[in-house]
C-alpha cells in the first residue's frame, strides 16, 4: 500500500552542511502539526518524554499531555501547576513530571487511569522553584530533579527525596550519558554518583550546555546554545572546540540512533549526522515559524518537536512509498488511500478521488457521486470498498454502488467466517457477506444502537468496539449463541416455500425458532437487494405465518410430539437402528399429512411399512 500525505508545501531535496551559511534542506518525510486545540492545553511543550508502545508525554503549561497513537488526553494535578519537564521510566511504568514548586509521578491504577502522586512541594514562603530536568540511569533506585536552585534526590525504595549541597551556584543542566548522570553549576561540570558530585571540568565559563553525548571515539562532546562544541579529553580538558558558523540559536536536542536531533529558536529543526553534516531540515517554508522547545523521539522513530505554539510530528518510521503533490490541488484533508492495479485511491473530508497511476501528471478525479467523508478504505475481492459519512459503498469499473445507507466509520472481517465482514457505524454494528464476488449487506446486529467508531475482534473472538463517549467495551456471545449463529450462517441461504408441508419439514429439522430466525434474515437480506426481488418479501412473510399457525394448531413436527414411541415399535419386533429409522419415517408422514398422530393409526402404519408381511 502507498501511503500518501498532503502538506501545505512542496518537498525539495538536497544536501547541505550544518556549518555553512546556506541551508535549504528540508525533510522528505511526512510532516503533522498539532494545534493546542487538537491536544486540548497550551501552547508551549517544554518537555517531550517517550513511553510505552506508541505513548508520548507532553509537559505544557496547563499540565501533562498523553498522546497514544490514537488521541490526546490531558492530565493536570490537583495544584494545576505549570509542567516544565517529563520523564518516563520504562522499567518501573511511571511517568515522573516537574513544575513549577512541585514534582511526582504518573502511574495507570487499576482500572486504566493515569493518577497522579505528588512527591514534593516547595513552601508558598520559600523563593519559587521550577524542575526543568529529570534523569534516571537505567537499574538505579535515585531519580534526579532538578532546578536552577537546588538538585533534588528521590529514592524510589524508601521514599526519601535528599538535596544535594549546591555550594551556593546555579545550576544549569541534567543529562544522562550512557548511564551516568551529569550536572553543569556555573563553569563546573560534574558527574553524579549516587548522592557525590565529581568534577569532570572546570572550564566552561560562560559556555552553557543545552546537551552533551559521546563522540564516535569516546570522549565528551559537549553542546551550547550558541557558542558550537566542545570535545573534553579524558583529563577533562579541552581539546577542541568548533564554532557554529550560522546564526542558530540551539533550544534544544535529542539523538536517533547515531545522529543528532536540534530544535532551534531562530531556524527550525535540523536532523545531523557525527560530522555535523545536515540529513534533513524543517524549516518555515514547511510552517516551523515557532520556536522549538523540546526534541523527542517515540518508540517506532518518530521525531516529535514540542514547539512555542503547538507540536509538529516528523513521521520517520514511513517505510512505505510516498506521493508527494502540488499543495494547489484541492482535494482535502486526505484520511486513507489504498493501492488497486493501476488505480490510486484516496479518501478525503471532500469525498473519493482517483488517479491513474500512470499519468504522469499526478491529477487525482473526484469519483461521481461520492462528495462527503470518507473515514476508511477496503480493497476486497475486485471492489474498493468506501467506509462514507452516507454509507458503506464499493468501486468496481468507475461505478460507485450503495452497500449499505447509513454512516459507517470502520469494517472489520470476522475471523471465524471468511466472507464475512462487521461494520461500526452511525448507529450501532451490521453484518456483510462476500456473494458472487461482491459485499452484500445482511442485517443490522440488534441489542446495540449506538455510534461505534472503532472494533476489533481479539484472539478469543470477542468484539472490541469504542464509542461515541471514547469509552471501550467488549461484545461477547455465550457458547449456546455462538452455536446458534453457525446454525443461521449455515443455513441463511435456505429456500424456504411458503408451504405447510415445506415450512413443517423444516421446523422438525431445525426447530421452530431457527426457522424463525432464518425467514428473518430472508427478509433482511432481500430489503437490502435490488427491487426486482422485492416481491419475495411476501412468500417470507406467507410462510412466517404458516409457522405460526403450526404452532397454534399444536401440529407435531418433532418425534417428542409423535404418539408413538421406540417402545411401541420393539413390541413390532423392531430391533437397534431399524427404530430410529422408522420413526422417522413415522413423524415424516405425520408431517406430510399421510397418517394422523394417532397411536393407533401410526402403529397401523409402521407394521405396513416395517414388519414383512407373511404369505
Amino acid at each position: 500500500m502507498i501511503k500518501l500525505y498532503f502538506l501545505s508545501f512542496l518537498f525539495l531535496c538536497c544536501c547541505g552542511n550544518l556549518y555553512s551559511n546556506s541551508i535549504d534542506d528540508i525533510t522528505s518525510k511526512p510532516v503533522r502539526f498539532y494545534t493546542p486545540s487538537e491536544y486540548e492545553s497550551d501552547a508551549q511543550v517544554w518537555s517531550i518524554s517517550k513511553g510505552e508502545y506508541d505513548d508520548v508525554y507532553f509537559a505544557t503549561n496547563e499540565g501533562i499531555v498523553l498522546y497514544d497513537g490514537v488521541r490526546w488526553e490531558k492530565y493536570v494535578t490537583p495544584s494545576e501547576c505549570i509542567m516544565r519537564s517529563v520523564f518516563y521510566d520504562e522499567e518501573n511504568k511511571v511517568a515522573y513530571s516537574g513544575g513549577v514548586n512541585e514534582f511526582g509521578y504518573w502511574k495507570y491504577d487499576e482500572y486504566g487511569n493515569l493518577q497522579y502522586t505528588v512527591l514534593y512541594e516547595n513552601s508558598p514562603s520559600a523563593p519559587t522553584q521550577e524542575f526543568w530536568k529529570i534523569a534516571k540511569v537505567p537499574g538505579s533506585r535515585l531519580v534526579y530533579f532538578e532546578s536552577p536552585l537546588s538538585l533534588l534526590v528521590y529514592d524510589m525504595v524508601t521514599g526519601k527525596i535528599t538535596p544535594l549541597a549546591d555550594d551556593g551556584m546555579r545550576f544549569h543542566f541534567l543529562f544522562i550519558v550512557g548511564e551516568k548522570v551529569y550536572v553543569q553549576q556555573n563553569n563546573y561540570l560534574y558527574r553524579l554518583d549516587g548522592y557525590e558530585k565529581q568534577m569532570v571540568t572546570d572550564q566552561l565559563e560562560n559556555f552553557y550546555l543545552v546537551y552533551m553525548s559521546l563522540a564516535s571515539d569516546g570522549r565528551l562532546r559537549l553542546f551550547s546554545s550558541e557558542k558550537g562544541t566542545l570535545l573534553l579529553d579524558e583529563r577533562g580538558k579541552i581539546e577542541k572546540r568548533i564554532s557554529y558558523e550560522t546564526n542558530m540559536r540551539i533550544t534544544s536536542m535529542s539523538r536517533l540512533g547515531e545522529d543528532y536531533l536540534i530544535g532551534t529558536g531562530n531556524t527550525g529543526f535540523y536532523r545531523i549526522d557525527e560530522n555535523g553534516t545536515v540529513l534533513s531540515k524543517v524549516g518555515e517554508q514547511m510552517g516551523l515559524k515557532n520556536t522549538v522547545l523540546s526534541v523527542g523521539v517515540n518508540n517506532k522513530g518518530d521525531i516529535w518537536l514540542g514547539l512555542n505554539g503547538g507540536i509538529m510530528m516528523i513521521e520517520e518510521s514511513v517505510k512505505e512509498e510516498s506521493l508527494l503533490l502540488d499543495p494547489k490541488e484541492s482535494i482535502g484533508y486526505v484520511y486513507c488511500a489504498v493501492d488497486r492495479e493501476e488505480q490510486l485511491y484516496v479518501g478525503t473530508n471532500k469525498g473519493l478521488f482517483c488517479m491513474n497511476k500512470e499519468d504522469k501528471q499526478t491529477r487525482f478525479v473526484l469519483v461521481p457521486e461520492s462528495k462527503g467523508q470518507v473515514w476508511d478504505l477496503y480493497h476486497i475481492g475486485d471492489e474498493v470498498v468506501v467506509a462514507h459519512n452516507k454509507g458503506l459503498f464499493s468501486v468496481f469499473n468507475g461505478t460507485f454502488r450503495e452497500i449499505k445507507h447509513s454512516g459507517v466509520y470502520t469494517l472489520v472481517p470476522v475471523p471465524s467466517r471468511p466472507g464475512y465482514y462487521i461494520s461500526g457505524n452511525y448507529v450501532g454494528l451490521s453484518l456483510y457477506e462476500m456473494k458472487d464476488g461482491k459485499l452484500t449487506f445482511r442485517n443490522n446486529i440488534s441489542g446495540y444502537d449506538d455510534l461505534v467508531q472503532n472494533c476489533v475482534f481479539d484472539k478469543d473472538g470477542n468484539l472490541w468496539i469504542t464509542h461515541s463517549r471514547r469509552e471501550y467495551m467488549r461484545l461477547r456471545f455465550d457458547n449456546a449463541s455462538k452455536e446458534q449463529i453457525k446454525v443461521l450462517v449455515r443455513y441463511h441461504d435456505l429456500p424456504i416455500a411458503p408451504e405447510k408441508k415445506s415450512v413443517k419439514r423444516l421446523m422438525s429439522k431445525l426447530g421452530a425458532g431457527t426457522v424463525k430466525q432464518i425467514l428473518d434474515l430472508h427478509i433482511a437480506d432481500t430489503k437490502g437487494q435490488s427491487t426486482i426481488c422485492m416481491g419475495r418479501i411476501e412468500e417470507y412473510y406467507e410462510a412466517g405465518q404458516l409457522l405460526d399457525d403450526i404452532l397454534q394448531e399444536a401440529t407435531c413436527f418433532s418425534l417428542k410430539e409423535l404418539a408413538i414411541n421406540g417402545t411401541d415399535l420393539i413390541c413390532l419386533g423392531l430391533r437397534g437402528r431399524e427404530i430410529g429409522t422408522a420413526l422417522d419415517q413415522c413423524l415424516l408422514a405425520v408431517i406430510d399429512e399421510r397418517v394422523i398422530n394417532n397411536h393407533s393409526a401410526l402403529m397401523d402404519y409402521a407394521r405396513s411399512e416395517f414388519i414383512p408381511q407373511v404369505e
